[in-house]
């Protein structure tokens, strides 16, 4: 949540630099340099939005996501990925995760760190939707 407030304060700071270089006339050139006051602004505008995309997609990509079918394994609980269908050992805010659930999970991946198994492991940060059980676990409806 921390990085919203974050990227909230380098919109609000951008702005207020572009507002302030608008408000103020620094004649045809800006002194001792080439550059119109125009192009002061478009310099200062077009820095904040890289800082500002820049910023978006490392706090995107500061956590990964799996989502996939948790099972249990011989050294916690396990869970076949859907996206790279590799098994991840899971750790951390495990919780209340439950056996036979496909959910979605934001943590950390340890590509030098395996459990018995050789499964990679992944350490939970935050629990994400509950997709109902896993398809290999669902029982078909009998009819009478």
């Amino acid at each position: 949540m921390h990085y919203r407030k974050g990227i909230a304060g380098v919109v609000v700071l951008s702005a207020l630099l572009v507002s302030r270089a608008n408000a103020q006339y620094l004649g045809p050139n800006i002194p001792g340099t080439s550059i119109t006051p125009g192009e002061a602004i478009g310099i200062v505008a077009g820095s904040a939005a890289a800082i500002t995309i820049v910023t978006i997609v490392l706090v995107h990509n500061a956590h990964p996501t799996l989502k996939g079918c948790i099972t249990a394994g011989p050294g916690g609980m396990l869970m076949q990925n859907e996206g790279d269908q590799k098994t991840y050992a899971l750790n951390g805010s495990t919780a209340s995760v439950r056996v036979g659930d496909i959910v979605k999970v934001k943590g950390k991946k340890y590509t030098k760190q395996t459990d018995s198994a050789g499964n990679q492991e992944f350490a939970v940060t935050l629990l994400g939707k509950d997709h109902g059980p896993c398809k290999a676990l669902r029982v078909p409806a009998t009819s009478p």
